[in-house]
């Protein structure tokens, strides 16, 4: 479902009518993300207060689930492609992918293991509503975010898995530096559900023609 207005939402962006006072823009940024996760496991104990040998499978077995969250930081290279076709409103495309992995230390393999967590690639459609005030355009993002994370474990093996599609929003503005160029800041959360959480703080340049 979440694709599908992801799809409506480029599309909406792509065919909107164009003025003759539309400016478009490219921009490309530097991304430091916040990547969370909670990992759940169900381990099962016999439960025998009094124990007989060999009889320890016909007791009772007890359930127990336990969570561990993991937390990566990580850093993404980004473009931006976009219309401003209305003073306060504007839609762009983003794609961009990751710069570099991050690793925690795992029981697993032997003395001095990691397992690796690293972006591998993201894209998505926006909204952005906002004023000129000065030199300064605060704004307001709203879109969706579609993520794909690489790991590789201890042995070397990697593999690639894309997060849930998800409602994406945040805070950010342009300052202008001349009439073609801008520098801008922003803040996004691009997925946030019961389980995973992607967020993060750009930095970045915008020519507009």
């Amino acid at each position: 479902m979440k694709i599908r207005l992801l799809t409506v939402l480029v599309t909406t962006i792509l065919a909107a009518p164009v003025s003759a006072d539309t400016t478009y823009y490219v921009g490309g940024n530097v991304s430091f993300l916040k990547y969370g996760f909670q990992e759940h496991s169900t381990v099962g104990l016999y439960n025998c207060p009094n124990p007989r040998p060999g009889l320890v499978s016909q007791c009772p077995l007890d359930f127990f689930t336990t969570t561990h969250t993991r937390n990566h930081d990580l850093t993404s290279l980004g473009v931006r492609l976009g219309a401003q076709f209305h003073p306060n409103f504007s839609a762009e495309f983003r794609f961009g992918f990751g710069l570099d992995d991050d690793d925690e230390p795992t029981i697993y393999g032997g003395l001095n293991s990691k397992y690796e967590v690293g972006l591998e690639i993201y894209y998505g459609g926006y909204v952005r509503a906002g004023t000129e005030i000065g030199r300064f355009y605060p704004y307001l993002l709203a879109g969706w975010t579609a993520v794909t994370v690489e790991t590789k474990s201890y042995d070397d093996i990697r593999s690639s898995f894309n997060l849930p599609t998800d409602f994406s929003y945040g805070i950010g503005t342009d300052i202008r530096i001349n009439d073609a160029w801008a520098v801008n800041a922003e803040w996004e959360q691009y997925i946030e559900t019961a389980n995973i959480e992607l967020s993060g703080f750009r930095m970045g340049l915008v020519y507009s023609f």
